[in-house]
């Protein structure tokens, strides 16, 4: 119906804790959850199938979930069942009086939630119910003649990777930040005016270092002390082979305002075929606006960019987000690309207009 599904945040950082084995299985076994993302049929041929992962592994991957309490077989035989411990029975769970478990909950819910000293069991489970990651089918579902996101994971034997790519599901917002928040993790650029033409002051903008904010990241493996260098290595990989593998894009912005208030204007470089086509259009504007640099080169004169803006575009910003590739088919991510079809259309219309004046 939804092509997507749903696990719980906190069962993903369990399962990664456990090995990439039974991290893909639960993410596997998940994709076959009923409407509920409670009980799932699926089972060992479903791991082999998706993951590429040997019988052997696929049965020692469910065993350790099942052994970490991360879910439980209700059905055994060759047609087997098992209920996710962390679904949307996580109350009855907590009222176990599951200390670890509920002292792991305090460590992870970093958000506003009170202090570790004054939440209790209950708020734990109300705040964990919330803090679940809605995940296309296509992250499992391979098409026709490639390998899925799961598999590539698989392949890809890096349980720091995974569990980045997984987590920026969470962080994940199309609708208002067109990916993940640029708060959270951005490139950005700095800026100068370079020239100014006709209805256009032209700015140059040079690309600097990826910014992130620790506190977005310190759950994932590897970058819990992420304000150390080494921390910032190893996300910079982790995004550099998800970028590599296709499984995430660097779309670059151009921004009008500062700060909270800012707001994209339409992409530059990257993104979706229709933001693209419009970056084309911007290209061959340029083009006629600075007709020395020539056709073709006038995105790349020694900066990184340079771009011709409307001259009421006082407060202009460049700044490079992250967007992942597969992305569920929910009411939010309809509404975002309804939101960049018509902006796109809207900015292409007046580059047109103003290319007429060349």
């Amino acid at each position: 119906m939804g092509h997507f599904f749903s696990v719980s945040r906190l069962g993903f950082e369990r399962a990664i804790k456990l090995g990439l084995n039974p991290a893909l299985a639960y993410l596997v076994l998940a994709r076959g959850t009923n409407h509920a993302n409670c009980v799932t049929p699926w089972s060992v041929n479903a791991i082999e199938n998706y993951t590429g992962m040997s019988r052997h592994n696929a049965r020692a991957a469910i065993e350790s979930l099942i052994t970490n309490s991360l879910i439980h077989r209700i059905r055994g035989g060759t047609r087997p069942q098992y209920e996710f411990e962390l679904g949307l029975s996580l109350k009855s769970a907590f009222s176990l009086k599951d200390l670890d478990m509920l002292e792991e909950a305090r460590n992870f819910l970093y958000e506003d939630c009170g202090t570790p000293d004054v939440l209790t069991a209950e708020h734990a489970a109300d705040r964990i119910v919330q803090d679940r990651m809605w995940l296309p089918n296509t992250l499992i579902d391979s098409a026709a003649g490639e390998f899925s996101p799961i598999a590539l994971m698989s392949q890809a034997r890096n349980e720091q990777v995974l569990h980045l790519f997984v987590h920026l599901y969470f962080l994940h917002q199309l609708e208002g930040c067109s990916g993940v928040p640029f708060n959270a993790l951005c490139r950005k650029y700095s800026a100068s005016k370079f020239a100014e033409r006709a209805e256009f002051l032209i700015w140059e903008f040079n690309e600097e270092q990826i910014e992130y904010d620790p506190s977005a990241f310190r759950n994932v493996l590897g970058f819990e002390n992420s304000i150390k260098p080494e921390a910032n290595t190893a996300l910079f990989g982790a995004l550099g082979q998800l970028l590599e593998l296709g499984l995430l894009q660097e779309v670059t912005y151009l921004i009008n305002g500062k700060g909270r208030e800012a707001e994209i204007l339409h992409a530059v470089h990257g993104g979706e075929p229709i933001e693209q086509d419009l970056a084309d259009v911007l290209q061959t504007v340029a083009s006629h606006v600075l007709p020395e640099f020539g056709e073709g080169e006038c995105f790349s004169s020694s900066a990184s960019f340079c771009i011709p803006v409307l001259r009421h575009l006082r407060n202009i910003e460049l700044i490079a987000g992250f967007r992942l590739m597969y992305r569920p088919h929910t009411t939010a991510t309809g509404a975002w690309w309804n939101k960049t079809q018509e902006r796109c259309q809207k900015w292409k219309a007046s580059y047109l207009k103003l290319e007429e004046r060349f």
